[in-house]
């Protein structure tokens, strides 16, 4: 699998702990296996993706050299891909996915991060909250 420079590799738990479960932005994991073609479909779309979306971190555990840590993720199936945000598991994906798919959950992910939600999406610019103490507008 070719590596790019927007993805980071994990091989322990150590490096999970690090890099994922202490993140302080959005990490999407994907765990794969060199003898999986799901996971070898997947990859270009994963590598694709990881340049795209600048406020999430990508990184790839191969379950084969890592195997703890896909232990420690409970991960059953391959390609299975996990979304964790402040420590916690928030989504999980098993099986191949179309990169539309993909987008659609990593662009959702990105609004939340960057405090945009549903309304600031479809009318533009960031949802503003009101401050204390002020009374709702209109």
């Amino acid at each position: 699998m070719s590596d790019s420079e927007h993805i980071v590799h994990i091989r322990n738990k150590k490096e999970f702990k690090a890099l994922v479960l202490d993140a302080e932005m959005p990490v999407i994991v994907d765990f794969w296996a060199s003898w999986c073609g799901p996971c070898k479909a997947l990859a270009p779309i994963f590598e694709r993706l990881a340049g795209q979306y600048p406020g999430v971190r990508f990184a790839k555990v191969n379950t084969e050299q890592a195997q703890d840590v896909a232990q420690a993720a409970n991960v059953r199936s391959l390609p299975t891909m996990v979304i964790f945000v402040n420590g916690q598991v928030r989504d999980v994906m098993v099986g191949l996915r179309s990169e539309t798919a993909l987008a659609k959950r990593l662009q959702g992910l990105q609004d939340k991060a960057e405090g945009k939600g549903f309304l600031a999406r479809l009318f533009g610019g960031k949802q503003e909250k009101p401050s204390e103490g002020a009374p709702p507008t209109a």
